[in-house]
């Protein structure tokens, strides 16, 4: 359990990066896992894609992972396992809130920062690097 209370405590330091670049565009890579699918506001499903260990291009690690959508971009990029994407994207910052029901009233639980419209997708090195 310490390891997880270590990892947050990572996270959050590593949040404070993104903080000084609100609504900058610069380049990530990241190392492509997995597709998934959420449940959208209209109540339909929509494929989204995992990224994990989000790096600048100098090196230092923004983000230990993040879900994007998948855009057309991402599908012609025909991403495999492992592979390493590089990308263009803005930061931005969201914020997260809890409702006290019983005095109906919303709190603010924290201040977070996100990767937002991802452009320019390439796949540096792994399978499909080939092409």
């Amino acid at each position: 359990m310490q390891r997880c209370v270590d990892e947050k405590r990572e996270l959050i330091v590593i949040n404070k990066k993104l903080a000084k670049k609100v609504g900058v565009r610069e380049t990530f890579t990241g190392i492509f896992r997995q597709f998934g699918t959420k449940k959208g506001w209209n109540g339909i499903y929509e494929n989204r894609i995992l990224l994990k260990n989000i790096k600048t291009l100098d090196g230092s690690e923004v983000v230990y992972k993040a879900w994007f959508n998948f855009t057309k971009e991402f599908e012609k990029a025909e991403l495999k396992a492992n592979d390493i994407v590089q990308f263009d994207a803005r930061v931005k910052k969201t914020s997260k809130w809890s409702k006290d029901y019983r005095n109906e009233v919303y709190k603010l639980i924290k201040i977070d920062y996100k990767l937002v419209f991802p452009t320019k997708i390439k796949i540096i090195s792994g399978r499909n690097s080939l092409k």
